[in-house]
């Protein structure tokens, strides 16, 4: 009945991406898009690493988590949070479909493109969103693959629309590396 239910949530999932216009491609997890001078976030004991820019500091998120934010004047204006084995089993459908579903109220799913990091299936959402305590607009990008031991993985980056340019965003999920 469960796998039937998972089946069924990353079918609905994927229906109404398609009908929205779903981008599908190619991307890389090389790393080769980050700064020379950028930082390296791992989690899940070696299962994932991100590289995010220099301006950034690391916060300690407990768990097999890890987490990266920038702030400006005493507020945090963008996020890298990782989360290996955010949910239990399944495939990169399911676990996009979950990340999805685990997404701000309201938010709008702007795009979803399938992708390959190190030689492994992986997905990429945009989204948007209105921000908590008056934040005010918000995009994010995540991530989703499968680790070396089939669980899902998430890379969640957020930001406020006018703190960060989008592409910043693209380059910390280029870097995405699975262990």
């Amino acid at each position: 009945m469960r796998r039937t239910l998972s089946a069924l949530a990353a079918a609905v999932a994927t229906a109404g991406l398609l009908a929205a216009g779903t981008v599908t491609g190619c991307g890389a997890g090389t790393g080769a898009s980050a700064g020379e001078d950028w930082k390296r976030l791992e989690a899940g004991r070696g299962a994932v690493a991100v590289s995010y820019p220099p301006d950034w500091r690391k916060r300690g998120n407990g768990g097999d988590g890890a987490e990266a934010v920038l702030e400006r004047d005493g507020r945090t204006v963008a996020r890298l949070v990782v989360k290996p084995r955010f949910m239990t089993g399944g495939t990169v459908g399911v676990a996009a479909a979950g990340a999805m579903a685990s997404l701000q109220p309201g938010a709008k799913i702007l795009g979803n493109e399938q992708v390959e990091i190190d030689g492994r299936e992986a997905e990429r959402i945009r989204y948007s969103y209105e921000g908590d305590d008056g934040a005010g607009p918000m995009r994010g990008l995540d991530v989703v693959a499968l680790d070396a031991d089939d669980e899902p993985l998430l890379v969640r980056i957020t930001a406020g629309r006018d703190a960060v340019d989008e592409s910043l965003l693209e380059r910390i999920a280029d870097s995405v590396e699975l262990g």
